[in-house]
Formats: C-alpha cells, structure tokens, sequence
C-alpha cells in the first residue's frame, strides 16, 4: 500500500513541476508578446533537479532504499556520484534511462485485484450488484 502511495506522490510531484514549468513558460510568451523588456526583471526558474539523494531515488523509483543498494551492489542499478566530501547522489538522467532500459514486465495483474477478493471469488464488500434481468432461477 505504500508503495502505491510513493509512486502516486511521485506522479503527482512531476504533474506539479510540470505544470509550473508551463506556467512559466506561458508568463514568459505573454511578456514577450505586450512587448516588456524582460532584461530589467530578475528571471525565476522552475529547474528540473539534476541529483538526486537515495531517498528521493527510491521514492521516483518505486523501490525501497535497500533494494537500490542491493542492486547497485549487484551492478544492475546506477551508482551515485560523489557531490561532495560527504555526499553522493545519483543522476536524475541516469535513473530515468535506467527506468527506460528495463523490460516490459511478463506478470499479469494477481486474480485477488479489484472486483475480485481471495481466489477471484468477489468479496461482499466489492462486489458488483447482479442486475435482476442476469439472475437465473
């Protein structure tokens, strides 16, 4: 369940950086467009971070902070680059190809998901109401 959540966290701090990211962008187009000269105002950014800490990396990933050491130490994630004498992050960019690489996954949704309970048999709690007209006697 929390890892449903981190990832949802996640989709949803993107959308927010995204939108700022047009926001401004739209600013700066009707600006240009009333002709104002911009060189006299002091430029505001929306930056897309470049590093990123390991918790940050586990919480875009959807992947908890021990497995990503797990895999760094079995070569199968990035490792992290020294940022200073006493910090290392990892490259944004570097993550998100590392997420692009991987496969497609094989695996279907587990039976017990959404209208089904244990075993596929629907739960009183989710179940879909039967209409009148498909009930047999």
């Amino acid at each position: 369940m929390q890892n449903k959540f981190v990832k949802l966290n996640a989709l949803i701090l993107g959308e927010m950086f995204l939108t700022a990211q047009l926001e401004q962008l739209e600013s700066i187009a009707r600006e240009s467009m009333d002709g104002k000269n911009m060189s006299n105002k002091k430029r505001q950014s929306v930056l897309k971070p470049i590093m990123i800490d390991l918790e940050a990396v586990a919480e875009i990933t959807g992947l908890s902070e021990s497995t990503v050491q797990s895999l760094i130490r079995a070569n199968d994630f990035p490792k992290p680059r020294k940022a200073s004498a006493r910090r290392s992050c990892w490259l944004l960019r570097e993550i998100e190809e590392w997420a692009e690489s991987r496969p497609v996954s094989d695996f279907l949704p587990p039976p017990n998901t959404a209208a089904g309970g244990r075993n596929g048999k629907p739960n009183s709690q989710n179940a879909l109401p039967i209409p009148q007209d498909a009930q047999t006697e």
